[in-house]
């Protein structure tokens, strides 16, 4: 294999998830200001998108077992190295410019500053978390945790300028990461090997003898452990950064930061994780003869999905700031937060019943996000009016469909094609986009 054939094989690796994170940056440029969903996607996409695309290329080799195959080629490994990085150097210096001209920042001001720093920082530690961690959500978790411990250092103490620790830190985690590359050694296959998925078991997640229902309950929350270990990572720093440094204002405060990352990243973990790692190791068939009905397994599945999902979104950030005193929200804000936390896992988990794959139904549900909202605000934008429970009668009915979609594609697994893709989507976009017309044209209330 020469090398022209070595890139282009990582540029496929990397091609679409590469397409998926320019699409979160420039919806900015075509929304109107008051539809804010666009800006929101395009602060996740930046936040979680660029390293994700720093991790894909060793990651994904070690996720799928192909780099055994690849260390035996006629190539020494730090060329492998370099080919790597540089493609993804690429993908992310392309995706970054694509945030910058949607939301039209201008040089040297706070704000670019600390995104230049995240984007050189992701980029450096990639390599090195990737091979830690050995899979693509392992990489992209330590990645997240390391920048966050970098920012905790930079705020507990005033000799620590953030450029100058961040700097640093990227210096360290790219020499790291070439050394551990030149040293690497394959010895447990991608399971096995996977720093998120070995480990210490609790005791209270054994299987027993007896309890066929609390059994699959405990197998469901086992597979849920590396969004465990995030979420105690997220206690710890964000409890520290708390009671060190106290913020004048909390939604422009380094805890707040920290919070969205984790929200997201949790967000997609709780809903993806479960079912996409069974489909990945190939065990979900065998789990279906399991002494269940296919539907409990479903509905058990969702529940806690959503119900993880709103612990660790909703119950822990929000406990947190209530205890250390750095913000009060209403019941009806962290009911309405609840809401749209559980409807955001409900797209990620649609994803996963569709797609193989942890990484691969994250970024599916990122489409399906994208195309949900852009088709409801189309129909919605058709008619300028004013009901707030609007968005309701446009949600339910959309629900319905893609609860009975997601179960369907979790009893039996649709082909993994663009054309049967198209097929389950169509019917939600078709059926988003007509109930947001009727909503706009049959309510009264025009203003």
């Amino acid at each position: 294999m020469n090398a022209t054939l070595r890139i282009s094989k990582e540029v496929r690796l990397i091609f679409w998830t590469w397409i998926a994170v320019v699409a979160l940056a420039l919806p900015p440029l075509f929304t109107s200001d008051w539809y804010r969903i666009g800006s929101l996607g395009g602060g996740i996409g930046f936040v979680i998108g660029i390293p994700l695309l720093a991790v894909i290329p060793i990651g994904s080799e070690l996720e799928e077992g192909t780099l055994s195959l690849l260390l035996s080629q006629p190539i020494t490994r730090i060329q492998i190295w370099l080919q790597k990085f540089a493609v993804s150097s690429i993908a992310v210096v392309t995706s970054s410019l694509a945030f910058a001209l949607a939301y039209r920042t201008t040089v040297l001001t706070p704000v670019t500053g600390l995104a230049v720093l995240w984007v050189v920082a992701a980029l450096c530690a990639a390599p090195y978390c990737a091979l830690i961690a050995r899979s693509v959500r392992g990489a992209l978790a330590l990645n997240l945790i390391g920048f966050a411990l970098v920012l905790l250092t930079s705020q507990l103490f005033s000799w620590a300028r953030l450029e100058v620790v961040v700097t640093l830190w990227a210096v360290l985690m790219l020499a790291l990461g070439i050394r551990k590359m030149a040293r690497f050694e394959l010895t447990t296959g991608p399971v096995g090997g996977d720093l998120l998925t070995v480990g210490p078991s609790f005791r209270l997640l054994r299987i027993r003898r007896a309890g066929v229902v609390t059994n699959f309950i405990r197998k469901e929350l086992g597979l849920l452990r590396p969004l465990w270990l995030i979420s105690l990572s997220f206690v710890v720093i964000f409890t520290v950064l708390g009671i060190w440094y106290r913020p004048a204002r909390y939604a422009l405060s380094a805890n707040f930061a920290l919070a969205v990352v984790y929200q997201t990243l949790s967000v997609l973990l709780a809903g993806s994780l479960s079912v996409g790692e069974e489909k990945l190791s190939g065990m979900h068939p065998w789990h279906l003869t399991l002494p269940m009905s296919t539907s409990q397994q479903w509905l058990l599945k969702l529940v806690i999905a959503i119900s993880s999902s709103i612990v660790c979104v909703v119950a822990i950030p929000s406990l947190l700031t209530v205890v250390l005193q750095l913000d009060t929200p209403s019941i009806a804000s962290i009911f309405f937060y609840a809401v749209s936390v559980a409807l955001l896992t409900l797209v990620v988990f649609w994803s996963a019943c569709f797609m193989t794959g942890t990484v691969r139904a994250i970024l599916l549900s990122v489409v399906v996000l994208f195309v949900l909202t852009s088709v409801a605000g189309v129909g919605m934008s058709s008619r300028v009016f004013y009901y707030p429970l609007a968005f309701g009668q446009v949600i339910v009915p959309t629900l319905a469909l893609a609860l009975v979609q997601s179960y369907r594609m979790f009893r039996v697994q649709p082909p993994q094609t663009a054309a049967s893709l198209l097929r389950q989507l169509l019917p939600l976009a078709a059926t988003a986009f007509a109930f947001s017309l009727l909503t706009a044209f049959l309510i009264t209330g025009q203003r």
